[in-house]
């Protein structure tokens, strides 16, 4: 799926899902500003992990915005999730 994604440096990118961070891993490589969510916590803290392996800051990996009832403030260029596996 990460090959599909035509981002382009410089885009932001959130996966309101991100599990384990797969997709997060693949756009990495398209050096874009990376954000996510989860809900799951121990996937929440294996896709920061993935961040961390790639010199990347995890602060904009975050608990699921969704579930709590907060509006995302902030507009990206892409959204994109795999649900139900992430």
């Amino acid at each position: 799926m990460g090959n599909i994604i035509q981002a382009q440096k410089g885009e932001s990118f959130f996966d309101p899902a991100c599990g384990s961070g797969e997709f997060i891993s693949e756009i990495i490589k398209n050096q874009v500003a990376i954000s996510g969510s989860e809900y799951d916590v121990d996937r929440l803290k294996i896709s920061k992990m993935k961040m961390l392996v790639n010199d990347l800051s995890p602060s904009n990996i975050s608990p699921s915005y969704f579930t709590e009832g907060h509006n995302l403030k902030k507009n990206f260029d892409i959204i994109l999730s795999n649900p139900p596996f992430s």
